[in-house]
């Protein structure tokens, strides 16, 4: 009866552990092709590795543990409270581990614009991507409300100005 209980538990969680990363520096949604963002130049002040938690990620891995928990100490003994505190207890494991298998790495980077504003955001990073460095080049990515810090290595120090095409009738 046991392995009954626990299978289903053990299988969403190792679904949950199977979710793929978020976008990092060279990883884009199919919905951004072809749409058009604004570069701003930009220089990092600093950088440092944070854990990003999708909202409510605990939820379900604290209810499914409240109700492992309740239900094995209901087993083992008649008394109500014994099966509240079991299930107490497995829902706070349940949190703990749906949380764990939930987070996922990023970065925190605050840079300062050309203009001399200094913005402050939140980005996925992936596993092997390294962190921009404080006094490093950059380049902010705006897109609407969402932004990204994008390393600007690659980019020329200069570039000639376009030539315009005159229409002739």
């Amino acid at each position: 009866m046991k392995s009954l209980i626990f299978t289903p538990a053990l299988i969403i969680l190792l679904l949950a552990g199977c979710s793929s990363d978020k976008a990092g520096q060279d990883l884009y949604q199919s919905s951004e092709i072809g749409q058009a963002k604004r570069i701003l130049p930009c220089t990092v002040v600093s950088a440092r590795e944070v854990r990003i938690r999708d909202k409510q990620a605990g939820d379900t891995g604290e209810s499914l543990g409240f109700i492992v928990g309740a239900l094995s100490t209901a087993q083992n003994n008649d008394n109500p409270a014994v099966r509240v505190l079991g299930g107490l207890a497995g829902g706070a494991v349940g949190r703990a581990a749906s949380d764990k298998l939930r987070e996922r790495k990023g970065v925190e980077y605050t840079v300062l614009l050309a203009s001399g504003e200094e913005r402050q955001l939140v980005q996925d990073i992936a596993e092997n991507e390294a962190l921009l460095q404080p006094g490093e080049a950059c380049r902010l990515q705006v897109s609407g409300n969402l932004n990204r810090v994008l390393p600007a290595r690659q980019y020329p120090k200069a570039v000639q100005r376009p030539e315009k095409v005159r229409i002739e009738e």
